[in-house]
């Protein structure tokens, strides 16, 4: 479980290949023809994350807006979904990621963070179809702060 001085450490770094601030939760909860493009944006990010060779766990951090200055904005969350229902988004997607949902409280506030583990199956995670803003069986991963299309040498690596 994530204290609120960890938290805190996060806010102070920028986006990059292991952290991206939300300012929203993915808005499951929407209108329903908005539901697939935020699953669809939400899983991107996930695998994005997980793909990216990296030697720390990934986190995206939702409830608050990153500024290109380096300044946030605090959003505090209303409400939010059950780990399982995070985990639950994935159809379609092999092998499937692993990831944690908790709420965290600071300075009296909810947000949520989405923790991606070093630890990784077999080979990347690729969409197994056709997605919103994603091709069938393409290597999406982080480019600096960034969700990208791996080419075939940024595959090798990953």
């Amino acid at each position: 479980m994530m204290t609120e001085s960890e938290f805190e450490e996060l806010l102070n770094r920028p986006e990059s290949e292991t952290l991206d601030f939300k300012r929203e939760s993915y808005g499951f909860f929407g209108p329903k023809s908005d539901k697939k493009d935020k699953r669809a944006d939400f899983v991107k990010d996930v695998i994005c994350l997980y793909n990216t060779p990296r030697q720390e766990d990934a986190h995206i951090v939702l409830g608050i807006a990153k500024h290109s200055d380096g300044t946030y904005e605090p959003c505090p969350l209303s409400e939010h979904l059950d780990d399982s229902q995070f985990q639950d988004k994935f159809d379609g997607i092999h092998p499937l990621p692993t990831l944690r949902y908790e709420p965290v409280t600071w300075q009296g506030k909810s947000f949520g963070i989405i923790t991606i583990p070093v630890t990784r199956s077999i080979g990347p995670c690729v969409p197994r179809k056709e997605m919103t803003g994603m091709r069938r069986y393409m290597v999406y991963f982080r480019r600096g702060s960034t969700n990208s299309e791996a080419t075939p040498e940024e595959q090798r690596a990953i």
